[in-house]
C-alpha cells in the first residue's frame, strides 16, 4: 500500500464483507485499522486456532504445529478426543492442510505457476498432516 502498487477498492466500489473475521478484514486497510480497504483475507479465518484451556490450560504454547500435536497427544492420553472440521468434503485441504503446508515452507504452486506440491517441504508436511491424531484432537 505504501509503495502504491495495490488498487484503493474501496474507491473502486467494494464494500467490506462482514463474513470475513474483524481483525483480518482491518489488515488490509490502510491507514490501519479504519482506512480505505486494499487487501483481502486470502482464506477468511481458517488459519485461527481455537482451543478449550480445560485441555490445554490456561497458557499453552501452540506457536509451532510439533507443539499442537503433542497437546493433542497428551489430550488423547487423557481420555479427551474429538476433532470437528468445518465444511464440506474436500474443504480439510483448505482449512486443515494448507496452513501446515505452509508452515512447513512448502507451496501449492512456484511463482511461474508450475505445481509444485510435489517438494520435499510438501511431502514432509504431509506426512506429519497424516498422523492418526490429527483427525481425532479437539484443543
Amino acid at each position: 500500500m505504501e509503495k502504491n502498487v495495490l488498487w484503493n477498492l474501496t474507491q473502486l466500489g467494494y464494500s467490506d464483507d462482514e463474513d470475513f473475521v474483524e481483525k483480518s478484514r482491518l489488515l488490509g486497510k490502510d491507514p490501519y485499522p479504519l482506512g480505505a480497504t486494499y487487501a483481502l483475507p486470502f482464506s477468511g479465518n481458517v488459519q485461527l486456532i481455537f482451543y478449550n484451556q480445560t485441555v490445554t490450560g490456561a497458557d499453552p504454547r501452540l506457536d509451532n504445529w510439533s507443539d499442537i500435536l503433542s497437546i493433542c497427544q497428551n489430550a488423547k492420553r487423557n481420555g479427551k478426543m474429538g476433532y470437528v472440521i468445518r465444511g464440506q468434503a474436500g474443504n480439510p485441504i483448505v482449512s486443515d492442510f494448507l496452513p501446515i503446508l505452509w508452515a512447513f515452507g512448502g507451496e501449492l504452486f512456484d511463482e511461474t505457476g508450475k505445481v509444485v506440491i510435489d517438494s520435499p517441504k510438501a511431502k514432509e508436511a504431509l506426512v506429519f498432516f497424516q498422523k492418526p491424531i490429527w483427525h481425532r484432537c479437539k484443543l
